[in-house]
């Protein structure tokens, strides 16, 4: 069985029915409109590039905002 099959079926059972929807359209995206833009072999050398990015990118975002409100919250003086 091919590995993103195994994954694929990991994620489907433990995510919640409405995020199946747009994970339906965007793998059906994948397969056939950027598969025949790039071409299938380099499409499927870019697609997980393109997700780490994504992942890493939301991770830098994220502690970015985090940092910003902690930065924020002990600047400010509190009121009595």
């Amino acid at each position: 069985m091919p590995v993103s099959l195994i994954y694929g079926f990991i994620r489907g059972v433990q995510t919640l029915p409405h995020f199946m929807i747009p994970k339906i359209v965007g793998a059906l995206v994948g397969r056939y409109v950027m598969e025949k833009r790039f071409g299938t072999k380099n499409w499927r050398q870019y697609a997980p590039v393109l997700l780490a990015g994504f992942a890493c990118g939301m991770g830098l975002i994220g502690m970015s905002s985090v940092a910003i409100a902690l930065i924020s919250k002990s600047v400010t003086q509190l009121r009595y």
